[in-house]
């Protein structure tokens, strides 16, 4: 699947309170303006300076429930070991890793 048949978001940094709501909006907007292409999934892709703690956890929770309000399905690609095992630990692993060997860093 190209990027054009998706919404491809990058988060690099480490993620807090306040960047949940933003990258929620940004989601959102792209959504609205047909990114997707009319393919109804959205990538997230995290860098390893994304940190494996709650507020990285809360951050991707919001991204999925915002891309499902949008019609759309939610990956993430990328995570470090450590969040991918916190992501399992909390039972949301299924839920929002993408499989595969590129689901992981």
């Amino acid at each position: 699947m190209a990027d054009t048949e998706r919404i491809v978001l990058i988060l690099a940094g480490p993620l807090t309170a306040g960047s949940a709501p933003r990258a929620c909006a940004e989601l959102a907007a792209r959504a609205v303006r047909g990114e997707s292409g009319g393919a109804p999934l959205v990538e997230v892709r995290v860098g390893l300076a994304v940190r494996a703690d709650l507020a990285a956890v809360e951050a991707l929770a919001r991204l999925r429930l915002t891309a499902r309000r949008h019609g759309c399905e939610l990956v993430v690609r990328g995570a470090s070991a450590e969040l991918v095992a916190l992501l399992h630990a909390l039972g949301l692993g299924r839920v929002l890793l993408a499989e595969g060997p590129s689901a992981a860093g």
